[in-house]
């Protein structure tokens, strides 16, 4: 209802004509037509009127007709380039994006609501995170060596993944 897909006849023309069976469709539109009605009582009418085609006509071509309006019109529509692009698939962990350069990091699903893609790291961002660590020359020789990631802000991504996923295997 709060989406109004029934609203106004420019708005359930288009789900009529989905219904194959042309008595339906005209007995439909000229009952809204007629009544005010809302989307559920408007979506009670189309189920009603479907099943008593099917009730009373064994070769009824309505038998699938609500299931595909639902899918055509609520259910959320994929982007073929989406969906068989190998660039747009869900990506593993530390791969980069070949447009942003950003590097694919795992999150915590406790606090994924406070994630923030733009706050992942670029490639560039890890080159000069390791170049302005060894230019304020941290990497002394009386110290222990750390590995490059340790001096990145991917540090606490790599600490994650490992104490999440990695340890507990």
């Amino acid at each position: 209802d709060e989406q109004g897909l029934l609203d106004s006849e420019d708005r359930w023309k288009p789900i009529l004509d989905m219904i194959p069976e042309p008595k339906i469709k005209v007995y439909l539109d000229q009952r809204w037509k007629e009544r005010s009605s809302n989307t559920a009582e408007k979506i009670a009418d189309i189920k009603k009127e479907i099943r008593k085609d099917i009730n009373s006509n064994k070769f009824s071509k309505v038998r699938t007709t609500f299931e595909e309006i639902i899918f055509s019109h609520l259910y959320p529509r994929l982007d073929v380039n989406v969906s068989k692009g190998m660039n747009h698939l869900l990506k593993s962990p530390w791969s980069v994006h070949p447009k942003t350069g950003r590097v694919c990091v795992p999150i915590d699903p406790d606090t994924c609501e406070d994630f923030d893609p733009f706050e992942v790291p670029t490639v560039e961002d890890l080159m000069n995170d390791i170049n302005n660590y060894e230019c304020k020359g941290k990497d002394s020789k009386d110290e222990k060596p750390i590995q490059d990631w340790q001096k990145t802000r991917m540090a606490p991504y790599l600490e994650f993944f490992k104490g999440s996923f990695l340890q507990p295997l």
